[in-house]
């Protein structure tokens, strides 16, 4: 029986810890939830003929939108420290909501956008993200406390 002894190259910092975990977040979506979204754009057509496209695409431009938003905010607070990432993520979360509703509630009564293409291809989006989020968290060799 080998052992191997050989210590992972770890983050120093928390800065290089969220900057990585954002490269694998970014990389888990890539996997799990464009796929996804496109299946549901698919579907959406096939059910609902234009309308469900332009429904699932309009809703899959928002969810992506809103995981580049998600993104965007870990690069800007990593250099912050943890206190600014947790601001962040609630902040983020607050205008990530409004900007869904943004975009869901005045094309709810367009007939030319199937509403319910919309709704349900925005949450496919945004519970893959979720999960790719979880998965990359999982597989990505981070410690969860650096001792500064």
């Amino acid at each position: 029986m080998s052992e191997n002894f050989e210590v992972p190259d770890l983050p120093k910092t928390h800065t290089e810890a969220l900057q990585r975990l954002a490269e694998a977040m970014l990389r888990w979506q890539a996997k799990v939830m464009v796929p996804a979204l496109l299946v549901a754009v698919v579907v959406f057509t096939v059910l609902n003929g234009m309308a469900g496209l332009l429904g699932a695409g309009i809703g899959a431009v928002a969810a992506c939108a809103s995981s580049m938003f998600t993104f965007w905010l870990m690069r800007i607070s990593a250099k912050h420290g943890p206190h600014a990432g947790l601001a962040a993520a609630l902040g983020g979360l607050i205008v990530k909501m409004i900007i869904l509703m943004v975009v869901f509630l005045p094309l709810r009564g367009v007939e030319a956008v199937h509403s319910y293409s919309l709704a349900i291809t925005m949450l496919v989006g945004i519970l893959t993200a979720a999960a790719a989020d979880m998965m990359a968290f999982r597989k990505t060799n981070l410690p969860t406390i650096i001792p500064s």
